[in-house]
């Protein structure tokens, strides 16, 4: 039998913890039911499980002579990280996953990735393609590769599963995330990795945001710009938030920084394309920026300019005016000198 993802911790928990039962197996380890039944008959057909059914109906399923030959290794790992105490249950979980993983060749650790093979979206709403073929996932199984996104290293799982379900129990976090993983659609697992020092996102995962955050740097500091970085495509990335209806307290950090950096980039972009001559696109860009922070003066400048280099002294003032009227409402402040000088406008 080759031994797939699960088929060890199951088997662990039948030697170790005396689990025979269906539901036990599902409380214990969190694994997704249709995953443990294919697990269940993979290892009765291997004849390391064998299935006896108890008067009242219930169906157990115990270990065979074979399957008790796994016990004198599972319990050697049990009784070193009890010796030695380094370690949780996850972590156990996560060692005998490697194990396994590493015989097995489980696309949680080995399958390499082509760069832009999978591609995932957390800008404005969550998406996921492998081969350009939309993957349909569950909340959890989504939350857990977007919180992997925003990290961009190994997270340990315990402090993952902390992290991600704040509001239960170690055990019970961890039985969540190893619901989330077992959930995953098959081509899905090929993003992840898995080893001693916890889970990551595999190299050449492509993602949105960050590609986003490298064209914003670009423009913010300086960098040698790629041909289409001056567009109304630039503009429509930059004006896309992360996550937007996700409240997860481990988001709202990740989104409000995203927010500060683009609104940088924004303006930026504004600028430069006002020096290149695209008054329209500064136009686009800056009134984005605006969005972004309606109180931000330095943006309002911008389209002031861009205004005036179109000969649009009315439009000018009337964006003068329009920020006159929001910032006094929100701060009870007037605009700076700067502002009202690039119009004409005693203070």
């Amino acid at each position: 039998m080759q031994f797939e993802r699960w088929s060890l911790p199951l088997m662990g928990e039948a030697l170790l913890r005396g689990s025979t039962r269906r539901d036990e197996f599902l409380s214990f380890l969190g694994i997704a039911p249709e995953l443990l039944d294919s697990r269940l008959a993979a290892l009765v057909e291997a004849g390391i499980l064998s299935v006896e059914t108890a008067a009242d109906g219930v169906e157990h399923y115990v270990p065979t002579e074979k399957g008790r030959g796994l016990e004198a290794a599972i319990r050697a790992l049990d009784e070193w990280s009890r010796a030695w105490d380094p370690l949780s249950t996850d972590d156990l979980l996560d060692i005998v996953d490697v194990v396994a993983a590493r015989e097995t060749n489980d696309p949680l650790l080995e399958a390499p990735v082509a760069p832009g093979a999978i591609r995932m979206s957390v800008l404005e709403t969550f998406d996921l393609r492998v081969d350009g073929v939309p993957i349909d996932l569950s909340p959890g199984s989504q939350r857990l590769l977007v919180f992997l996104a925003l990290r961009d290293r190994a997270i340990a799982r315990i402090a993952l599963a902390g992290t991600m379900w704040p509001d239960v129990s170690e055990g019970r976090a961890g039985d969540s995330l190893r619901s989330a993983i077992a959930r995953l659609e098959a081509p899905a697992r090929a993003a992840i990795r898995s080893s001693s020092t916890g889970l990551r996102l595999a190299e050449g995962v492509a993602i949105d945001l960050h590609d986003a955050q490298t064209l914003a740097h670009r423009l913010i500091y300086g960098g040698e710009l790629h041909d289409g970085d001056l567009s109304t495509e630039s503009i429509a990335t930059l004006s896309r938030e992360l996550l937007p209806d996700w409240y997860d307290d481990w988001v709202l950090p990740e989104a409000e920084d995203w927010r500060y950096l683009r609104v940088n980039a924004l303006e930026a972009l504004a600028g430069q394309l006002l020096d290149a001559g695209l008054l329209g696109e500064a136009t686009t860009a800056a009134r984005a920026a605006m969005r972004v922070d309606p109180l931000r003066e330095s943006p309002q400048a911008t389209l002031i300019r861009v205004q005036l280099a179109m000969g649009n002294s009315a439009a000018a003032m009337d964006v003068f005016d329009r920020y006159r009227t929001i910032l006094g409402a929100a701060v009870g402040l007037p605009p700076t000198k700067q502002l009202a000088d690039l119009v004409g406008i005693e203070r």
